[in-house]
């Protein structure tokens, strides 16, 4: 299945314990004695002793901590599985070149110093046909372009949906580890999935199936543990950045880390702009925002006619980890806010805030005026009169709730009237 291509303290405490009984007045209580150091068989034991009901470790002691191997700082660990995640066009794939060039020759990614170099095999489920290219126009920013790379592309492989598939799929990226081992004398360290969907292991009607997500990390994990690397896989987030990875939510929970890109896009011209870099989960590191991002053009090749051929590269602000771009209210909140304003012209009240007369006076209007006003201006496509009701209902109660959650408006409910008004800027 599939073509590869190369390309101390132990004691207990002895602070005295005071308790009282009946016909004393106070009795100082035992001390309990120290504990005896443990004898190296009795060490040993408590160590080592491990059956099908769990491993059982006596951890009292003060020790050092040793950190957990990573494979990049603060941000993926050696092994396990994890997501490179985010909304169409937030630069997913070009992402995953970038990192795997990173992870390849010890650049640092996004800032992170990488902890372990080796080799990478890219499974492309789709999209093959982009990846040299992008490739080639990764190498044009590396230190040497012409060095030859620890990487390996996997196509054609057909859907991971069974066991036999997963055990395949292990033997082919075993194949690639000796190859490289061989050819570079370094580990296969990272292995990317593109898309997760797309390879079949949790295919679209099943992304909110805790028991699908489930059945991918018990198939991965294990194999991440054997052939000892990364294995990372590429998945869709919800259109909405903020949403998160698509589907259940044991996608997440499941994952040992989450770096997901974000962006703002116009779902009907497909562009996209300020994008971003966070680390959404990890085990051990802090989470948060970890850099912007910049897509630059670059050219690659030209064609007969001499017209240039162009990809893109990434280049990242490890000071830029907010966007400065505030959010562009829906159709419903600007609907919204035209509504209120002509209610405000015609209807607005002085009114003590709730009712109360010891309150300020404010400039209010019922909720029931802008209603009106909304339901006129909103223009929904549906022909359906009662559809068209409901959708322009639902709509009106986002657009309240998003303005009210701005607190640029106040709300409230006193003389039988709900009322809104505008809080002044400060």
């Amino acid at each position: 299945m599939g073509k590869l291509s190369h390309g101390t303290n132990t004691g207990w405490s002895t602070k005295t314990n005071w308790k009282s009984e009946p016909g004393d007045d106070f009795k100082e209580a035992e001390v309990p004695p120290k504990s005896k150091p443990a004898n190296d068989n009795e060490q040993q034991l408590w160590q080592a002793k491990a059956d099908g009901t769990g491993r059982l470790q006596f951890i009292g002691e003060d020790r050092a901590y040793i950190p957990k191997p990573e494979l990049v700082r603060d941000t993926m660990p050696r092994t396990g599985v994890g997501f490179f995640g985010g909304q169409s066009g937030a630069l997913k794939s070009f992402f995953g070149i970038h990192a795997a060039t990173c992870l390849m020759t010890g650049e640092p990614l996004a800032g992170r110093e990488i902890e372990r170099t080796g080799g990478v095999v890219y499974f492309a489920a789709e999209g093959e046909g982009t990846i040299e290219g992008r490739l080639k126009a990764r190498r044009m920013q590396l230190e040497y372009p012409g060095e030859i790379l620890p990487m390996h592309l996997l196509t054609s492989f057909g859907a991971v949906a069974d066991t036999a598939a997963y055990a395949a799929l292990e033997a082919r990226l075993k194949e690639a580890a000796e190859h490289i081992r061989g050819r570079f004398d370094v580990p296969l360290v990272a292995v990317i999935v593109d898309t997760v969907a797309a390879a079949g292991m949790i295919p679209e009607d099943k992304e909110n199936d805790q028991g699908a997500w489930q059945k991918v990390f018990d198939a991965l994990k294990p194999i991440s543990t054997r052939l000892d690397c990364l294995i990372i896989l590429v998945h869709h987030a919800g259109k909405v950045a903020s949403a998160g990875l698509r589907g259940s939510s044991n996608a997440r929970a499941g994952a040992d880390f989450a770096l997901m890109l974000a962006c703002d896009r116009d779902e009907i011209t497909g562009d996209t702009a300020n994008h971003f870099l966070h680390l959404a989960k990890t085990r051990d590191a802090p989470e948060g925002p970890i850099a912007a991002i910049q897509k630059r053009v670059v050219e690659i090749g030209a064609r007969d006619d001499g017209s240039p051929i162009t990809t893109l590269v990434l280049d990242f602000d490890t000071q830029g980890r907010a966007s400065a771009k505030k959010r562009e209210p829906s159709v419903a909140e600007k609907t919204f806010l035209i509504a209120f304003d002509e209610a405000s012209a015609s209807h607005s009240e002085s009114v003590h805030v709730h009712g109360d007369l010891s309150a300020p006076v404010i400039l209010a209007v019922g909720l029931e005026r802008i209603r009106t006003e909304f339901d006129l201006r909103y223009v929904a496509s549906q022909g359906d009169p009662k559809k068209r009701a409901d959708l322009i209902r639902k709509q009106f109660r986002a657009a309240l709730s998003k303005v009210t959650e701005s607190h640029a408006f106040g709300s409230g409910f006193w003389n039988e009237t709900e009322w809104l008004w505008k809080i002044p800027a400060t």
